[in-house]
């Protein structure tokens, strides 16, 4: 019984020996020691020809190094891959082309290459091995930066980026965009790392397009963050802002939501206390938390609670009101603040950071300070002091508690500061005996004044009163006239002091009706501007309902259409089906056919130079087209097999075995399209036949086959529709017959010659319900 294995990323081992495949399991299953000894053994070998392929020498070497970096060796891995880098050097040679002769064949453009690589086994070897000698470039540098451990110097930093420049050079030749990215972004981190914000930001940015190009819409949004970084760093705020907000729309359209929940963080952290800040740390929130990222959550409430708190402390509305004794109506943001605060803890108390937990405590004391929680304020500021590491990393918040929590010592004397409560309190009842003698002395000082004010107008009095008896003797009226004048004086100094007062007290009384005055004024706007905002608001809630109406609306519309495009298809497919069973092609009518809808290749020298951007828009529309031909000939093929399946199936159940066509498959060079087309190519290096019993324990699948002459291996692909599991299927094989059973389906295979049972691979892909089985022909 042979095993049946999922699909898997494997490199392709198919011109390797066994021991360098062996070699590179071990090294991806992290057995680096076992790996490290097969590669010995291969270079072993190759010590013994007198002409050793040295683009198996330059893999060996890889692999071997690969190991040895896991294991921390690094001088033997950087002697590894600088042997590498030479083996792939020589490889040019030895196929008769030379490396730059190979560069200045490269352009980028992946369709002129692929053509150069099916015309010519020495132009694909010339690729893999410059493939190999960037690959090399990257090892040197990945031991650089692990032996650094990350702390490079700049001599260091200089040859990790010659290094990797080299390499997203070749890459950029090749047109491996998805490598490109790669390389490009690590240049990038390197100069940021450095200082270098200019370069930093550029090789972020072509990093960024790269993938994008290969839709790795997550990596790239991974390189616009960086870009933005070294923007913010070059301090252009608003270019880091905007690469933020198109990050965040590029991860929220191809619903990401931990790449959106990172820039929507990085995003609020750059704007001040507001509304905008606080809806960025809630989309940062609800995207980690959609991720499954609690920690990341808990961290990024922490932050919205204190940027709550302080929208509170900012509101001097509020603030207003709590002085008059008001109710506390703007106490919102502090309930909020609160929620979250307790969405938080749970996961930040589980993880045990300490700068993150002390962070935490301080805003979750914070908030039970200004909602009276006098208790709790103390002990939570008090819990975040005892964390280390955070009164470190924020100093000045550290201090604010710990002012506060002396404060609270000091009201109520306990704790180790009692002493130093007991002198406050002495100290303050000393300012308080001493502020209420200088309110007396001021008191007494006051009534001696009135009373010396009362004395002088009875005085005054009493002259009048003298003067008027005494007014019948001439001697007196002499004198009467002084004492009169005294008299109306002292009584005009009176009705002056009188008139004084009274301009006094109305001047009082004016400054008091203005205060209140302004005091209206004031509360009106401040209830305008309430008013406004909920208007706003408001307009603003209605605007988005009616938005998501039409976004329903067109998601509807365009349901419905798809529905009835699906609707036609399958219409257009039963009848191609049906004209498909009533002729079946010839191989002249297939080969006239893939002629027609194969694209010429016109000479490079006949075409003018294109730039940069005119290639890729050709390239892109190209393998577009050819997706889409793909794609095609793809669904009439599964089309036909099917309704010849159905055809066959109504036969045999009819009872007449005989009258079911055995259907026979070809196995040659250009079998790919002609079997995907069901035609049969005669004089097959290799042939394949349904064997007599084919069929006798199940319906027989639909099958295709394909040998390929450089290799020697042929290649058969089984369709098992509604089989989803490998567990599901047997699959026996020998020198002569293959036999595939299970899912209710049974096919037998007689093989046109002896294969090679042993070298029998075979995958399973549940997602196409399709069986790849692959061997080689037995050499004679």
């Amino acid at each position: 019984m042979v095993e049946i294995s999922e699909v898997l990323d494997a490199p392709e081992t198919e011109h390797e020996p066994a021991r360098l495949v062996a070699a590179r399991l071990a090294c991806e299953e992290g057995r680096y020691a076992e790996a490290i000894e097969e590669c010995d053994q291969v270079l072993d070998e190759f010590g013994t020809k007198s002409d050793p392929d040295p683009l198996l020498q330059g893999n060996t070497r890889m692999v071997r190094a690969q190991a040895l970096l896991h294991k921390h060796k690094w001088d033997g891995a950087s002697e590894d891959f600088q042997a590498a880098k030479t083996a792939f050097g020589q490889s040019y040679a030895s196929v008769g082309l030379s490396r730059p002769e190979m560069l200045s064949r490269l352009d980028g453009d992946v369709s002129k290459s692929l053509a150069e690589v099916q015309k010519s086994a020495a132009f694909k070897s010339g690729v893999e091995a410059l493939r190999g000698e960037a690959a090399a470039l990257q090892g040197l540098a990945t031991v650089l930066m692990s032996r650094a451990d990350g702390e490079l110097s700049k001599e260091q930093a200089v040859k990790v980026v010659n290094w990797q420049a080299e390499a997203l050079l070749i890459f950029g030749k090749i047109g491996d965009l998805l490598s490109a990215g790669s390389t490009a972004r690590g240049i990038a981190a390197v100069h940021l790392d450095h200082g270098n914000y200019d370069q930093a930001g550029q090789a972020a940015a072509s990093a960024a397009t790269s993938f994008l190009m290969c839709n790795k819409v997550s990596e790239s949004t991974q390189c616009m963050r960086l870009q933005a970084n070294a923007k913010f760093k070059q301090g252009d705020t608003e270019g880091c802002m905007a690469l933020l907000q198109s990050g965040m729309e590029l991860a929220a359209e191809h619903k990401i939501p931990s790449e959106m929940a990172l820039c929507a963080g990085f995003l609020a952290d750059l704007h001040p206390t507001g509304e905008d800040q606080r809806k960025g740390y809630t989309i940062a929130a609800n995207g980690f938390e959609a991720s499954g990222m609690s920690y990341d959550m808990s961290r990024v409430l922490v932050k919205l609670a204190e940027s709550k708190v302080m929208s509170f402390m900012m509101d001097m509305s509020a603030w207003q009101k709590a002085m008059e004794g008001g109710e506390k109506e703007d106490s919102a943001f502090l309930n909020e603040a609160q929620h979250d605060m307790e969405r938080a803890m749970p996961e930040l108390m589980e993880t045990q950071d300490p700068i993150t937990l002390g962070h935490g405590l301080y805003v979750l004391a914070m908030v039970n300070m200004l909602l009276g929680d006098v208790a709790g304020a103390p002990k939570h500021f008090q819990t975040a002091l005892d964390l280390r590491e955070w009164c470190e990393a924020m100093p000045k918040k550290a201090e604010q508690a710990r002012q506060f929590v002396e404060r609270c010592r000091f009201a109520s004397g306990g704790g180790r500061s009692a002493g130093a409560a007991e002198s406050y309190r002495q100290d303050q009842d000393a300012r308080k005996a001493a502020r209420e003698v200088r309110l007396a002395a001021k008191r007494q000082e006051m009534r001696e004044e009135e009373e010396a004010l009362e004395r002088e107008i009875k005085e005054r009095q009493e002259r009048r009163r003298r003067a008027m008896e005494m007014s019948d003797s001439d001697d007196e009226l002499v004198e009467e006239e002084p004492t009169k004048a005294e008299a109306v004086d002292a009584d005009a100094a009176i009705r002056a002091e009188e008139a004084a007062a009274a301009q006094k007290k109305a001047e009082h009384e004016t400054k008091e009706a203005a205060a209140k005055k302004a005091e209206a004024a004031a509360a009106q706007r401040t209830a305008d501007a309430k008013k406004a905002a909920a208007a706003k608001k408001q307009a603003e809630e209605e605007t988005a309902a009616a938005k998501k109406k039409a976004e329903e609306a067109a998601a509807q519309r365009k349901a419905a259409d798809r529905a009835a495009e699906e609707e036609a298809a399958a219409k257009r497919a039963n009848a191609k089906a049906e004209d498909m069973m009533m002729k079946k092609p010839t191989v002249e009518e297939a080969v006239r056919q893939m002629a027609a809808t194969t694209p010429a290749i016109v000479p490079s020298s006949s075409v003018t130079p294109e730039s940069d951007k005119e290639r890729r828009a050709r390239f892109e529309k190209l393998m577009a087209e050819r997706q889409r031909e793909r794609q095609r000939r793809t669904h009439e093929a599964e089309e036909w097999a099917a309704a010849k399946l159905k055809h066959d199936s109504a036969l045999a159940t009819q009872g007449d075995p005989a009258a079911a066509p055995q259907r026979e498959e070809p196995c040659s060079e250009n079998s790919t399209s002609l079997s995907a087309a069901g035609v049969v190519v005669p004089e097959s290096p290799a042939k394949c036949r349904a064997a007599a019993g084919s069929g006798s324990r199940g319906n027989q699948p639909a099958w295709y086959a394909e040998w390929l002459e450089e290799e020697n291996l042929l290649v058969l692909e089984i369709c098992l529709a509604g089989v989803e599991n490998v567990s599901e299927l047997e699959l026996d094989c020998n020198e002569e017959e293959l036999e595939v059973c299970g899912g209710g389906f049974h096919l037998q295979l007689a093989f046109g010659g002896q294969m090679d049972d042993e070298s029998i691979g075979a995958k399973f892909d549940a997602a196409t319900h399709k069986l790849t089985v692959s061997l080689h022909r037995l050499r004679q």
